[in-house]
């Protein structure tokens, strides 16, 4: 599974009418990993009563529904989806509603925020520049190993004619 994450700031699900809930605690983070598109909601305050989000896909093909009782949703298709966020009491009321939308241009990708591969840890990048160094140091030894094997084979000990006549000579004398 390809995993591409981002974050998507700015969709604002829901105008809170009443004094008892405020605004930011029932605002979301979205969170978009995956293939396809997974949204997870992390709200500011979890114990939000009621919080709704309806995904409607511009065609008229509804997607569903998201409450404070779910973390995520999965986007199966690409298009615009329109996002209700509604925030209700016991009862079913609905205080307030706004609508805001996402588009989905494939099975990867939203078109909000910059999506991005997650920063690789800068304790990763030390140990792989220490692997190719160890890799390239290796490489060094075994080359000049190699050369120096090609060197003795290729030159094999020379006796000169000097030494050969001394021992000639000291045989004969002798």
């Amino acid at each position: 599974m390809l995993m591409i994450g981002a974050t998507v700031w700015g969709i604002r699900p829901a105008h809170v009418l009443s004094q008892s809930v405020e605004p930011e605690m029932v605002a979301p983070k979205w969170v978009v990993t995956g293939s396809p598109v997974r949204v997870t909601i992390e709200y500011g305050n979890s114990s939000a009563p009621g919080l709704e989000y309806r995904f409607d896909l511009s065609d008229g093909r509804t997607s569903g529904w998201m409450t404070t009782r779910d973390t995520s949703f999965t986007f199966t298709d690409a298009g615009v989806y329109v996002v209700w966020g509604s925030v209700g009491v016991a009862g079913g009321r609905e205080l307030g509603a706004a609508t805001d939308s996402i588009r989905v241009l494939d099975s990867a990708l939203l078109s909000f925020g910059a999506v991005q591969k997650p920063p690789v840890p800068p304790r990763d990048q030390i140990s792989r520049w220490l692997l190719l160094l160890l890799l390239l140091f290796l490489v060094i030894v075994v080359a000049i190993e190699a050369s120096s094997e090609l060197m003795r084979t290729a030159d094999p000990p020379r006796v000169s004619v000097r030494s050969s006549a001394a021992a000639a000579s000291a045989r004969m004398e002798g």
